[in-house]
């Protein structure tokens, strides 16, 4: 028998405002069991009529709380900003997603993003949506900073 395991990371890469690149960091991410209940709830024919809206990807937000992330997250602590996917591609065994931030666009007070999540079924209001996703990080961002976030989501045999 084959076991899978299911993770994602968070790839940030910096620019300055002449496109001139600043530098890329990667952060594993905490999937969170609103998730995995979601995806059991779809696979289970017998007791509801499976709907593919239901689990899509459509927001990433960033927010400027450092709590833990933990599995039991519903949102992120303090959302400031949220956006649709510019992109999103899909193979085989992974979903890849990205947002683009701007110089004048998702810059927290103090200059530092410190959380970050992805959104099943979300709209453009605050907190909407199932938190699929959720990490923890510190990445600055001000208006000296265009700042592009993808989001990998992967499944691996374990």
């Amino acid at each position: 028998m084959t076991d899978f395991k299911p993770y994602g990371e968070y790839t940030f890469t910096a620019y300055d405002s002449n496109d001139n690149f600043l530098w890329r960091q990667t952060k594993r991410n905490l999937l969170t069991q609103a998730f995995y209940t979601a995806v059991l709830k779809l696979l289970d024919y017998t007791n509801q009529t499976p709907d593919a809206d239901s689990l899509n990807v459509n927001y990433m937000a960033i927010g400027d709380d450092n709590t833990a992330a933990t599995i039991a997250d519903t949102t992120l602590e303090h959302e400031i900003y949220r956006s649709t996917f510019l992109s999103k591609d899909i193979t085989s065994s992974q979903l890849t997603g990205k947002i683009f931030l701007p110089i004048a666009t998702g810059n927290p007070s103090g200059g530092i993003i410190k959380e970050v999540g992805v959104f099943v079924d979300g709209t453009a209001t605050t907190d909407s949506g199932l938190l699929m996703s959720r990490a923890v990080v510190n990445i600055n961002k001000n208006n000296n900073i265009k700042l592009i976030i993808q989001w990998k989501f992967r499944v691996q045999e374990a």
